[in-house]
């Protein structure tokens, strides 16, 4: 005898069985199409990596303030990670691209972040309340898990917020330009090299052969770094 159950307990069960690997399916989906577009965008390593970065984490803030509080994932809350991304990647872009933008101009990083909070700061706070607002309003629904789809989506937007304008920035400065600080490093480092090769030529006059060799020979090094790091 084969036997069916049937009712909304069976079909309660079953939504909420499949809701957790339906979400990683969704969200995992999302964040490699978002990845695919980061490249695609900035065509650099850096500008993947730290876009990525930034949106992982306010999908783990987020999903880990429902832990926190104890509220079970339902049919609504899964879909809060594929939300943030949806919505919050714009905010990413702008800021970044914004950054490289004025770094490329010869801002240092200071001034370039001060540019973009100037440029960007009231326009995407104004956008993220609005935000805030129009999710928290679902709060008047009598149904629980819309108020909490609700609530949770609107705090996933203050924490996207907050990324945007901490992490992503802290991450760009900790992988600004490495390549070109060694270089610059390097170059300090024979720049003074080539300065005692001159000293010695004028206090010891017996190295003179030596040291003109050895001052010619930094001299062409230098020669090789960019005129910006000489």
């Amino acid at each position: 005898v084969l036997i069916h159950y049937l009712g909304d307990p069976e079909l309660t069960y079953l939504l909420e069985s499949s809701i957790g690997s339906e979400a990683y399916i969704f969200t995992g989906l999302a964040m490699i199409l978002i990845f695919l577009s980061f490249f695609g965008v900035f065509r650099s390593w850096k500008g993947v990596f730290i876009p990525f970065v930034n949106m992982l984490l306010v999908i783990i803030w987020t999903m880990g303030t429902i832990g926190y509080y104890g509220e079970p994932i339902s049919i609504l809350s899964a879909t809060i990670p594929v939300i943030l991304v949806i919505g919050g990647v714009e905010y990413v872009i702008h800021v970044y691209h914004y950054l490289r933008e004025q770094r490329s101009r010869g801002f240092g990083f200071e001034r370039a972040l001060e540019h973009a909070l100037e440029h960007s700061f009231s326009t995407l706070t104004i956008g993220t309340l609005t935000q805030f607002i129009g999710t928290f309003s679902l709060i008047t629904f009598a149904i629980r898990p819309m108020q909490h789809f609700g609530i949770f989506s609107g705090i996933g937007a203050i924490y996207n917020l907050l990324a945007v304008f901490l992490v992503l920035p802290a991450l760009y400065k900790l992988l600004d330009r490495p390549l070109e600080k060694i270089q610059t490093g390097v170059a300090h480092g024979i720049t003074e090299a080539r300065h005692i090769a001159k000293h010695t030529m004028q206090i010891v006059p017996g190295a003179m052969p030596v040291t003109q060799t050895l001052h010619g020979g930094i001299s062409g090094a230098v020669k090789g770094f960019p005129a910006g790091v000489r």
